[in-house]
């Protein structure tokens, strides 16, 4: 799951910072869950999971969808 929300800052070029990256998977509540594979994780983990790769860019906003 690491590499799943890091992905975007490799896209563009941008530096990982492991400890920005672990306090956003506490805030969402998968610290413990970092190193599982996606297919392991429930859809609500899934969805965090989604949530956390839009934050790991401090985006000025976030536009999300229920559905």
């Amino acid at each position: 799951m690491w590499e799943n929300i890091v992905l975007p800052l490799g896209l563009d070029n941008r530096k990982v910072k492991p400890r920005e990256v672990e306090d956003i998977l506490k805030k969402i509540g998968l610290q413990d869950k970092k190193d599982a594979m996606p297919s392991a994780l429930s859809g609500g983990q899934k969805q965090r999971t989604a949530i956390a790769r839009a934050l790991v860019t401090r985006p000025a906003i976030i536009l999300a969808d229920v559905n």
